[in-house]
């Protein structure tokens, strides 16, 4: 949906976020760039994103938000797994909102690449995607508390597998490595060549 220029106000943009809840499914695109939104329509708009499962773009640029609006927007891509290209620049923010937005965004990107690009694995993708979450998980706790609530509640099968490889029994993420299945053990290097002589 592009509403972008209208100059919409808060109230207005309240509105129709509460209109737009009741399509979570087909809502990919929201553009409200260039509108008199304020703390009111952030808040709106932050309680539209908040667990949405479709929407990848949301154009919020130059929309008169302030560092209250951008915090629970912030605060609510905690919870948003599609939003992937997000444009707020020119609006009042707090800084730590800023990288906080930033890194959820970039989380939503590589979670959903990482599935896309190992998905045609079929078998193991699941301990694939794993492994490297888990790499990537022990390098950044933000990265780790995104992921417990990404894997809380699976939206499909390999969601549910790589849950169950992130997971103890307790619910409690491993970040250890997952033990190979399968080990190697080295020859002597000797090659056999012909029949066996036979025993006399």
């Amino acid at each position: 949906m592009n509403v972008a220029d209208c100059n919409l106000d808060g109230y207005c943009a309240e509105a129709l976020c509460s209109i737009l809840k009741e399509s979570n499914n087909d809502l990919h695109t929201l553009k409200f760039r260039n509108s008199a939104l304020g703390e009111v329509g952030a808040l709106a708009i932050a309680d539209l994103i908040k667990g949405h499962m479709a929407m990848v773009l949301l154009e919020i640029f130059n929309c008169g938000i302030d560092e209250a609006g951008g915090n629970a927007i912030g605060n609510a891509l905690k919870t948003n797994f599609c939003i992937e290209k997000l444009s707020i620049g020119e609006n009042i923010l707090n800084q730590r909102d800023v990288e906080q937005i930033k890194q959820s965004v970039l989380f939503n990107t590589q979670y959903n690449q990482m599935k896309e690009a190992n998905k045609k694995f079929e078998g193991f993708a699941h301990n694939l995607i794993a492994e490297s979450l888990k790499r990537w998980a022990s390098q950044s706790n933000f990265v780790a508390d995104k992921l417990k609530e990404r894997l809380k509640n699976p939206v499909d099968v390999l969601d549910q597998k790589i849950a169950e490889v992130m997971f103890d029994r307790k619910g409690i993420m491993d970040l250890k490595p997952t033990p190979s299945e399968y080990e190697y053990k080295s020859g002597d290097g000797q090659i056999q060549i012909g029949k066996k002589p036979k025993i006399q």
